[in-house]
């Protein structure tokens, strides 16, 4: 079974960009059906996104698992040494065997649990017999869509037939990773919107602005009259655009500068600007409703592009560029929390922005999936 199982998760992982890590078992460049033959131990590549992806399927019915974690401990130090050159390192165990886990508990004793490092380990469970795989605890249940191809390479060794044998479609398409490429160019969108802030706050200065305290809704801040009395709807918009100080400006550009940078060339421009705004207009109808007062601002629209991110980190496990969801759940929290001990904060459209990027970034991940590319 394992040899069957073998056979079909190298023709899956290859025909989507695995390299063989030749390091490990065969020398030279040994054909499918040469490593098939006695692959007791089977380790692929892929470098997808600055992250190298690191596939280890092994035999336990030839070997014994816990000599794993032993080579588990050299794995990571290795991986450490490439974090110059990447941003993450992942090693993903497959151990396949026959039954239940042989561990006792939750996970193997001396495993560590998975919290969005850079260079980390994983270890799933395959039982070869029923196709079961065993997620242990505290470690995530899919990376890169592998589980799924795993799970189809050892259908394919039972003889299940799969819903793409049917269609006729190609057996891997269904199966591919979450991918996004970064877009290698100039955040232009992320700093056009900076430019714009940073000309409507020069010109409420030059309108008066601070001594005239009106000139923020002159220029398009939500004020809850003008909407539900005069119809001003637009404010939920323009509000963005409008700052209460050169202080509030330039904190909202710090927040576009890290993290609408990132958005932007990883999500593509498009999806930048409808996080932006969607989040932008959430954010101020949860200000309008939810406290009915004087306000204005980019935060909403900046939270919306920190959900964005948060949910892509969470959903493929990776990170962008050293932020996880890990560490953004983290900043969530303390932004939250700073929000609620500071007077005059709007918190309230912080989590209206938030919800409108954790909606929209979701979305986006599912429709930035990349078919037959690595």
């Amino acid at each position: 079974m394992f040899k069957a199982f073998a056979d079909n998760l190298w023709a899956l992982t290859t025909s989507s960009g695995y390299k063989l890590d030749y390091s490990i078992g065969i020398a030279g460049t040994p054909t499918m059906s040469e490593v098939c033959e006695d692959a007791t131990y089977l380790a692929l590549q892929k470098v997808d996104i600055a992250t190298l992806i690191c596939l280890h399927v092994i035999d336990t019915t030839k070997r014994n698992w816990q000599d794993v974690l032993t080579m588990d401990a050299e794995h990571r130090k290795w991986a450490e040494g490439l974090l110059n050159r990447l941003q993450n390192v992942a090693i993903i165990y497959v151990l396949a065997g026959e039954g239940p886990p042989p561990w006792h508990g939750l996970q193997p004793e001396g495993f560590i649990d998975y919290h969005g490092q850079q260079a980390y380990s994983v270890f799933w469970w395959l039982d070869i017999t029923n196709g079961a795989v065993t997620v242990s605890k505290n470690q995530p249940s899919q990376l890169f869509g592998l589980r799924n191809v795993i799970e189809k390479a050892r259908a394919g060794a039972a003889g299940i037939p799969s819903d793409s044998s049917k269609t006729g479609e190609p057996a891997t398409k269904k199966y591919k990773a979450i991918t996004i490429n970064p877009i290698h160019r100039v955040p232009i969108l992320t700093f056009f919107m900076i430019g714009i802030n940073a000309i409507v706050l020069l010109l409420m200065y030059l309108a008066g602005f601070p001594a005239d305290i009106w000139v923020p809704a002159r220029f398009g801040a939500i004020v809850p009259n003008y909407i539900f009395d005069d119809g001003q709807w637009f404010r939920l918009f323009t509000a963005m655009f409008v700052h209460f100080g050169a202080g509030h400006f330039f904190a909202n550009v710090m927040g576009l500068i890290v993290f609408g940078t990132r958005v932007e060339r990883y999500f593509g421009r498009v999806a930048f600007l409808a996080i932006y705004v969607v989040s932008g207009i959430l954010g101020s109808l949860f200000s309008l409703y939810f406290t009915m007062g004087y306000a204005a601002g980019a935060s909403g629209a900046i939270y919306g592009l920190i959900g964005a991110i948060f949910i892509y980190t969470r959903l493929t496990g990776r990170s962008i560029e050293l932020m996880n969801w890990y560490i953004l759940f983290l900043f969530i929290g303390v932004g939250i929390a700073m929000g609620l001990m500071t007077p005059g904060v709007d918190n309230f459209g912080h989590l209206g922005g938030l919800v409108g990027g954790l909606i929209i970034g979701g979305i986006m991940v599912g429709l930035l999936r990349i078919r037959g590319k690595g």
